[in-house]
């Protein structure tokens, strides 16, 4: 019994640190690094998602900043309000390789999601 309390105390305790980012796919040779505040990668090869919380209060800004490269593949990134009132403060698909900012202003949580399809290069998005 004890041990099955430790195993949930120890993925509820991973579930907090890693800022409710969650995902599937299959990838070689990937590197990832992922806070409360980023989610980023580097991998040979990537087909599948990964996705991320972002909480924005009132009176406040929230700024995303984006760098992706892409060698071949394709790699399309949404930034959507969960509240489904179908706020898109972002939406690119097969994305090439660049650097951007997208800027949150309205209050609400909102999911940063990434998806690959034979992807070869790297995402880094911090907020």
């Amino acid at each position: 019994m004890k041990k099955i309390l430790y195993t949930v105390l120890i993925i509820f305790t991973l579930i907090i640190f890693t800022g409710c980012k969650y995902g599937s796919g299959v990838a070689i040779a990937k590197l990832e690094n992922n806070s409360s505040r980023k989610m980023s990668a580097s991998y040979s090869l990537f087909t599948g998602f990964r996705q991320a919380s972002v909480n924005v209060k009132e009176n406040e800004i929230v700024e995303i900043k984006v760098n992706i490269v892409t060698e071949s593949g394709k790699i399309n990134l949404y930034i959507t309000n969960e509240d489904e009132e179908l706020i898109y403060p972002y939406e690119g698909h097969s994305l090439s390789t660049r650097s951007f900012t997208v800027t949150l202003k309205f209050p609400g949580k909102y999911i940063i999601k990434v998806e690959t399809d034979h992807h070869k290069g790297s995402y880094s998005i911090t907020w």
